[in-house]
């Protein structure tokens, strides 16, 4: 037998999906936050300063979750990106704040996966465009 859904039961279906993606994505942000504030090579921090833009500001509705600083040949450097946990999402968001780097981290995403990746952000000259500098 098989089920129609009218116009309703599917908006209320796409709504509850999008509670529990909303859900999964900030539980992303404060999972990336507390590895980045922890991360170190060496017993020394590997970030300055890690600021996590609460949800719902100003920085977060221009698409800024994170702004990360790092020292580097004894200059501070910031580069500001935000996070998506798909792919869909980060394409959304890369066309939405075409100006802000967007970064995908999949809820499957290994934690040392996740400090590499914004490491490199301040390695790789592709990402040049971002860094700033204070």
């Amino acid at each position: 037998k098989k089920m129609v859904f009218n116009r309703m039961a599917r908006q209320a279906f796409a709504n509850r999906k999008a509670e529990r993606y909303s859900k999964v994505g900030r539980e992303m942000e404060d999972r990336v936050s507390s590895l980045l504030k922890r991360a170190s090579r060496n017993n020394q921090p590997l970030f300055l300063k890690v600021i996590y833009h609460q949800p719902n500001s100003e920085m977060d509705c221009d698409g800024a979750d994170f702004t990360v600083e790092k020292l580097i040949d004894g200059r501070v450097y910031s580069v500001t990106f935000g996070i998506s946990i798909s792919p869909k999402c980060c394409n959304q968001s890369k066309a939405k704040h075409p100006d802000r780097l967007q970064m995908c981290f999949p809820i499957n995403i290994n934690d040392s996966t996740i400090v590499k990746k914004v490491e490199k952000l301040f390695n790789d000259p592709s990402f040049l465009k971002y860094l700033e500098r204070e």
